[in-house]
């Protein structure tokens, strides 16, 4: 597990995106209501878009050097 300068877990680490998008995916095929299905599907999006960042350890360098 990655540490913050402060000693303090990363909160990347403790999110796993994909798993996340997997519970939205599973909301949004159950729901009945196209407009929430719709919203669900772009958190979705959301979710695998930030997976796929954090994959290569340059981005997740960059990410800490944005909050810096």
């Amino acid at each position: 597990m990655s540490r913050c300068p402060n000693g303090s877990a990363s909160v990347v680490d403790m999110l796993d995106f994909r798993e996340e998008a997997k519970w939205c995916l599973n909301l949004a095929e159950a729901e009945t209501h196209p407009e929430m299905r719709t919203l669900l599907m772009g958190m979705v999006v959301g979710w695998l878009s930030l997976a796929n960042r954090m994959k290569s350890p340059a981005a997740l360098q960059h990410a800490g050097m944005e909050d810096a």
